[in-house]
């Protein structure tokens, strides 16, 4: 084999690996956006607060958990061993031991989402004297650009994850969810 086939296969073997890392990253790592509004007022609505869900399958079985927070309405899901990443999200600003500890929560709930995530079929509500049980939901997906991960540009590139989101709209006065 001469030496520029040799080159040639070689980049290409390389530009390989680098697409498929990306294209592997994508496909085991999500993150899932869950977001509860509040519509008692017709005029405005906004992020509930302090909202409790349970996310199930077709079965009913739990497949995760979470809760909003009090100051913005976030949902952090709770991982089975590791617990939310809320407490390290906010460490995560004030020393590179909280953004390490950080990090590793986020890597560890990014691929734990996906094992489960695409078998939601229903969702439990509890919003304070509200409690909805076992309500059909669809969560929307969308692919990263894998292929570009690794883009050294602040706007493109960084690691892959399917992207996954979830809005709830909710009446908490009527207790009812609204479509």
């Amino acid at each position: 084999m001469s030496k520029k086939v040799h080159i040639a296969l070689s980049v290409l073997l390389f530009c390989a690996v680098i697409l498929g890392y990306g294209y592997w990253h994508a496909q085991t790592h999500g993150v899932l956006n869950v977001s509860i509004y509040d519509f008692s007022d017709e005029q405005a609505f906004v992020l509930l607060k302090e909202a409790e869900i349970v996310l199930m399958d077709k079965h009913g079985s739990k497949l995760a958990a979470g809760k909003s927070d009090s100051r913005f309405g976030t949902v952090y899901l709770s991982h089975p061993e590791t617990g939310s990443c809320y407490e390290a999200e906010h460490q995560a600003t004030r020393s590179n031991e909280g953004l390490n500890t950080w990090q590793i929560c986020f890597r560890q709930h990014s691929a734990w989402i996906m094992q489960w995530v695409r078998q939601v079929r229903f969702v439990e509500i509890i919003v304070k004297d509200c409690s909805l049980e076992k309500i059909p939901i669809s969560i929307e997906e969308r692919s990263a650009d894998w292929w570009m991960w690794w883009v050294p540009l602040p706007h493109v590139g960084g690691k892959p994850y399917t992207y996954f989101n979830l809005t709830i709209r909710l009446d908490p006065i009527a207790c009812r969810m609204l479509v």
